[in-house]
């Protein structure tokens, strides 16, 4: 069975959004956006902005009168801080964190439905698993570009992240379902 699956990669600098059709091997990419934060500032203005360019591709890929073809909404979640980064010690910056928060919490109350995705390695999965609207010109200069693992360059980072979140949707969604059942809460 086919279905729509709308990922977002909420983030301080930049939120990546991504619509996919899961169903189909490899899951077929229909639109995406990235929305930087142009200010630094996490507030009333970025947020809008995020959620404007949500209602816009979820109005541009379903017909709002029937609402039987509306896409899932899968959102990755947050960790809680470490200090850590590749093993060794990272100071952290609160601001980022509260940032990357703050437009997790407005997409959460938006869209209360959404399915939440644990972060980890999102976005960071090889070139060639990607469409190649999500890999620069750059990107793939090298020879051995589409087995490298995809990198930090381009604000395309944050589309990546998105894409790899609705794909992991499902999974999350089914999981969920069964903790409900089970009742035990779902992990994170």
């Amino acid at each position: 069975m086919t279905t729509t699956w709308l990922g977002i990669d909420p983030g301080a600098d930049g939120t990546g959004i991504a619509l996919i059709r899961t169903g189909t091997r490899p899951a077929t990419l229909l639109d995406h956006d990235v929305i930087l934060n142009d200010t630094g500032e996490v507030g009333t203005v970025y947020i809008a902005r995020v959620l404007g360019a949500i209602d816009r591709i979820r109005c541009a890929h379903f017909d709002a009168t029937t609402d039987s073809d509306r896409p899932r909404m899968a959102v990755e979640a947050v960790n809680s801080p470490t200090g850590f980064a590749n093993g060794r010690r990272h100071p952290i910056d609160p601001a980022h964190l509260l940032g990357c928060a703050m437009v997790l919490g407005a997409v959460l109350a938006a869209y209360p439905d959404s399915v939440l995705v644990p972060p980890g390695g999102n976005g960071h999965g090889a070139y060639a698993s990607y469409p190649p609207e999500l890999v620069t010109a750059g990107e793939r200069r090298r020879a051995d570009w589409s087995t490298r693992p995809a990198g930090q360059s381009t604000d395309l980072r944050h589309a990546r992240s998105a894409f790899d979140v609705a794909r992991q949707g499902p999974r999350c969604a089914r999981r969920n379902r069964l903790a409900h059942l089970t009742r035990q809460e779902p992990l994170l």
